[in-house]
């Protein structure tokens, strides 16, 4: 009979664990959808921004073509917040290209000299 309780113990407490686990896979998978939508709506508020002041030079830097600048610049700042909250990412980081890594590389590396040794 103790080793009866003893295991049906072991399963209550792997249970538990499994529950707790899973609790806790939820609320890491509503903060990083709340953090994507962070992104999305920043990165719409920009993009339609840029689109505003300079349409052709934003297609170039957000990069997207000259169908969906207009799309985005007609969406309403209803439709723009539904769409920056659909899950997925908007943007899409560039950092395949190697110029623009090797770019920011250069960047940071005059920011370093430019700050000397720490003293």
């Amino acid at each position: 009979m103790e080793l009866v309780n003893r295991k049906f113990s072991d399963t209550r407490k792997y249970n538990v664990h499994v529950h707790e686990q899973a609790l806790s896979n939820v609320m890491n998978i509503n903060e990083i959808t709340g953090e994507i939508y962070e992104l999305n709506a920043a990165y719409m508020l920009l993009a339609r921004r840029l689109l505003c002041e300079n349409k052709s030079a934003a297609i170039s830097d957000i990069g997207v073509s000259e169908q969906v600048a207009d799309v985005l610049l007609n969406l309403s700042p209803h439709q723009a917040l539904r769409l920056a909250r659909s899950g997925q990412l908007l943007c899409c980081l560039r950092f395949d290209d190697y110029s623009i890594l090797d770019m920011l590389d250069e960047k940071i590396r005059a920011v370093s000299i430019c700050d000397g040794p720490a003293t």
